[in-house]
């Protein structure tokens, strides 16, 4: 599969220590879609934060049962997530690296085509419990969709 041009919206909700009602994030971004030996591979920028004109690149792999995310720039994480198991990943930032524990409650990767001839679109639905330094650091849900038909 060639390399496709997709947009990618993303929405995430961080419940937990210190934040009452939740932190929610939406962002759209322009990103690529490719298929690397059966992985599949989604890469993109984003702001470093809402006041930084740092960019992040954010690149995802999606395997059978397992999804990798690695960030680069100003702060650096490489976090794995596999359906009912814990796993250590971490956060390098500018002030230090931060361990980072992740149990994942739900992983789901949905792949759709309305219409034959079509790219297909994806949906992707990912729930954790996030450790940091071994204190809890809340439950997060994130909801991506990425699709090549709104390039």
């Amino acid at each position: 599969m060639e390399q496709l041009q997709v947009a990618i919206g993303i929405h995430s909700l961080m419940k937990g220590t210190g934040v009452e009602d939740g932190l929610y994030m939406d962002l759209e971004v322009q990103g690529t879609l490719e298929n690397r030996d059966g992985v599949t591979v989604i890469s993109y920028e984003k702001a470093a934060d809402e006041e930084s004109d740092q960019m992040q690149q954010v690149t995802i792999f999606v395997e059978k049962d397992l999804v990798t995310v690695n960030q680069t720039g100003d702060m650096v994480s490489q976090l794995a997530f596999r359906l009912g198991q814990r796993s250590i990943g971490y956060y390098q930032t500018p002030f230090g690296t931060l361990e980072v524990g992740i149990f994942t409650t739900l992983l789901n990767w949905t792949t759709y085509q309305e219409n034959p001839g079509e790219q297909p679109s994806h949906h992707f639905n990912l729930e954790y419990q996030l450790e940091m330094n071994g204190v809890n650091a809340g439950h997060h849900t994130l909801f991506m969709t990425i699709d090549s038909r709104k390039v």
